[in-house]
């Protein structure tokens, strides 16, 4: 068994309720078929929920449209389990492969509804949809979303639907559907979400999110113990605290936690101090840029692969352990600054687990920075921490080779994502 720990980075105040279930794997025919809603226009047709309103309701977008629809039982079993929880709505859309539509599984976990059309779960219009929908069929006090599919983080997003053209949504189009439709909890059961860009994004459309600083596994969350954990109720903190707590000890070669979104706006402050601070004494001495990108690269970094369509997420790197790293630069302004990223980056996690054997520095929060001599150009132009601070800035400086060098670059692999599987499928 690969070792874990709990990390030390938690609220005092909450109190735990661990709780651990595996989802069982159903056969594909354990859902009972339903005739296709011909007619259908979105989700607007749907029978409408026959429960209450609940303090909580789970909400899930499965877009398996792609090469981890063979995960598809895990879900369909999860939304059983759900459906027998006392005090939680829950529905989930498994978007299925090809041309065939989408399952909505809701009120007793079975087959509700299902679209014979393709249907876009790649894009951000469909998830505000989904959410005018539940809002209206599964009423409740607060909300968790649940995306689940292929992550990239902030510069390649989140979904990729196959049968819509490789369709994906960027992270600035999910923030703009939450800030109108807002939710409490964003959980993210996809690789290399629990970034700070992330959370800065989302501050305005959510309380909480949930995630992996690392690669994850599809079908490997235990929604069961997610949704018991709901609907204890409690704030989005505490709720988010307990879900930590249930999807932990299922974690495999992965890392699970929670951030409040509030905090990034502290922490997108102290990252432009930080580069105000290292732009100039790169400036003054280039022999801090070597110091500095040294630093940097002995963070907690969430490279899997040598495979150069991988190489972007090499740069995605743990804020907290980095920041340590950055601490013993031998210039004390630059070290002084990357101590406030430190305690910004810590104010932000609720709860981390890790798994010690593959990532034993992970303390629940990501960042970009990469030190290979390239800068993702879409993350300069389209992350809004990069618009409000000069961390895009800082990173152009750092990777630059000579006085002229320009290390922007456009993503050669814009839809190149981790692909794992649950072990044992």
């Amino acid at each position: 068994m690969p070792k874990s720990r709990w990390s030390p980075f938690v609220a005092p105040s909450l109190m735990a309720a661990a709780t651990a279930a595996s989802v069982a794997c159903a056969a594909p025919d354990a859902i009972s078929p339903v005739a296709p809603l011909q007619a259908a226009q979105g989700l607007d047709d749907v029978i409408e929920a026959k429960g209450g309103k609940a303090s909580w309701s789970l909400l899930g977008i499965i877009g398996h449209d792609n090469d981890l629809s063979g995960s598809a039982p895990r879900y369909r079993q999860a939304a059983q389990s759900l459906a027998q929880i006392n005090g939680l709505n829950s529905a989930l859309v498994l978007d299925t492969p090809g041309q065939e539509g989408v399952e909505v599984m809701g009120f007793n976990g079975q087959v509700v509804a299902s679209r014979d059309k393709e249907v876009n779960t790649g894009g951000a219009e469909f998830v505000g949809t989904f959410l005018t929908w539940s809002a209206k069929n599964f009423p409740s006090d607060a909300r968790l979303l649940s995306m689940a599919d292929h992550g990239g983080g902030i510069v390649r997003g989140i979904m990729v639907d196959d049968s819509s053209g490789h369709a994906g949504i960027r992270i600035p189009d999910f923030a703009a559907v939450l800030d109108k439709q807002r939710v409490n909890v964003v959980a993210f059961d996809a690789c290399l979400m629990q970034m700070v860009e992330v959370a800065y994004e989302l501050r305005g459309g959510a309380d909480t999110i949930i995630a992996a600083e690392s690669v994850t596994y599809a079908g490997a969350w235990p929604y069961e113990a997610i949704g018991r954990a709901l609907a204890q109720g409690g704030n989005p903190e505490q709720a988010s605290y307990r879900v930590v707590d249930a999807i932990g000890p299922q974690v495999y070669r992965s890392t699970v936690s929670a951030v409040r979104t509030a905090g990034a706006r502290n922490a997108a402050g102290a990252l432009d101090q930080f580069a105000k601070v290292a732009i100039d004494k790169m400036r003054g001495n280039p022999r801090f840029k070597e110091e500095i990108a040294g630093a940097i690269a002995r963070g907690q970094s969430y490279k899997f692969s040598d495979d150069q369509r991988f190489n972007l997420y090499a740069g995605y790197r743990d804020m907290i352990s980095t920041a340590r790293s950055l601490q013993k630069v031998s210039d004390p302004d630059i070290a002084g600054a990357a101590k406030e990223v430190e305690r910004a980056a810590k104010a932000m996690v609720i709860r981390s687990w890790r798994d010690e054997g593959h990532y034993p520095d992970s303390n629940g929060v990501s960042f970009y920075a990469p030190v290979d001599g390239t800068v993702d150009l879409g993350y300069a132009k389209n992350s809004a921490l990069a618009k409000d601070t000069q961390w895009d800035e800082f990173l152009v400086a750092l990777n630059s080779r000579g006085n002229f060098g320009n290390p922007l670059q456009k993503d050669k692999y814009p839809t190149a994502f981790p692909r794992f599987i649950f072990p044992g499928k």
